[in-house]
């Protein structure tokens, strides 16, 4: 077993952490949108639509995994597997916006709204909705009484928001213009992957140290 501090430590930082890596996907995804869509409403309007939805089928799903003997080592395979997903995304998104361009605007005759709709839900939605995991399941896993869980839930969910702006600030004002859209897809994704097979060592670690 990872001693409660320890383990309690691991999960608020990943969970400022993935706040910060949903918000920095969401303004990658209008930087990867614009140059086939366009960066108007429509545009916005559909990264924030797929990231809502993303993101409550994330809560639904972590929520209902937390009930099956919840660890810290399960807790790190949603950052292991949305890292790898971001990481994967530069070699995917130009290809998938040029294909529903042609598909949607072109051959079939319809708006770009519509077809921005489908790549941002094509891009997005997997990854987002894994990383949507991580908050329900964290709660599920530092909650260790009744009369606690709201005070626990409230805590993570305000790092969660705290991470969200960072992140937001960061990707915005100063790490675009400092790495480029891919090239931060990348060190987003190693980032989170990173972090994962930290805390899944130190538990596989602890495990043997107990056993």
């Amino acid at each position: 077993m990872v001693p409660r501090w320890l383990q309690r430590i691991a999960v608020y930082a990943l969970v400022v952490s993935t706040g910060a890596a949903v918000l920095s996907l969401e303004i990658l995804g209008g930087r990867s949108l614009q140059p086939y869509f366009g960066s108007g409403l429509h545009v916005w309007g559909s990264i924030l639509s797929v990231f809502m939805v993303s993101l409550a089928v994330g809560y639904w799903v972590g929520g209902a995994l937390s009930e099956r003997r919840p660890s810290l080592a399960k807790l790190m395979v949603f950052p292991l597997l949305g890292g790898c997903i971001i990481f994967l995304l530069p070699h995917v998104y130009d290809g998938v916006n040029n294909a529903l361009f042609d598909l949607v605007v072109i051959r079939w005759g319809s708006q770009e709204s519509y077809a921005s709709l489908l790549a941002a839900s094509a891009e997005f939605l997997l990854p987002s909705a894994v990383l949507g995991c991580v908050s329900p399941y964290a709660v599920r896993l530092l909650a260790t009484e009744v009369a606690t869980t709201g005070r626990t839930a409230g805590n993570l969910y305000a790092l969660s928001t705290v991470g969200s702006t960072a992140g937001a600030l960061a990707t915005s004002f100063w790490l675009v213009p400092l790495l480029g859209v891919e090239d931060l897809y990348r060190y987003l994704g190693l980032g989170l992957v990173g972090l994962s097979v930290l805390g899944l060592a130190s538990s596989l670690r602890r495990k043997r140290e107990t056993n």
